[in-house]
């Protein structure tokens, strides 16, 4: 996923020039404090998402299911509810994978028995495949 971001940062301005090095390190603190508060939130998100499926180890949640619990843990209220959501789901969405092997936290499943599974709540077959890995997407259709 691809997104832009606008940085507001002062420029450094000596004798009435644009002093680059001063002006590249305000830029850079900034970036860095976003990416700081991005990856807490990404944490934040994780820590919910894991808590709901430790709540209902082994079971395949409706990606709106999900994301309302995950809300809960996030202690949504009705001026953020909407954005939690959509930052959660983004979340389920970046680390699901139809394989175990691709190394993805979650898998979604379509049709019956389908939606968002925890790859470390499947077991594994004997010969190494795992048993849910057959009819397998990582699109939003579980979220029917």
């Amino acid at each position: 996923m691809s997104k832009s971001v606008s940085l507001s940062f002062v420029v450094a301005l000596t004798a009435g020039s644009i002093n680059r090095a001063e002006s590249l390190a305000a830029a850079e603190a900034a970036l860095d404090a976003h990416i700081a508060e991005t990856e807490s939130a990404h944490e934040t998100v994780k820590a919910a998402v894991e808590a709901v499926f430790d709540e209902h180890r082994g079971a395949a949640l409706t990606m709106p299911d999900l994301a309302f619990f995950a809300g809960i843990k996030l202690n949504a209220g009705p001026t953020n509810r909407k954005m939690l959501e959509k930052v959660t789901l983004e979340y389920i969405r970046a680390n699901s994978a139809p394989k175990r092997e691709d190394g993805k936290l979650f898998v979604t499943r379509k049709g019956v028995g389908g939606g968002v599974s925890r790859w470390s709540d499947i077991p594994e077959k004997a010969d190494g495949a795992a048993t849910a890995s057959e009819s397998t997407d990582s699109d939003d259709s579980a979220e029917a």
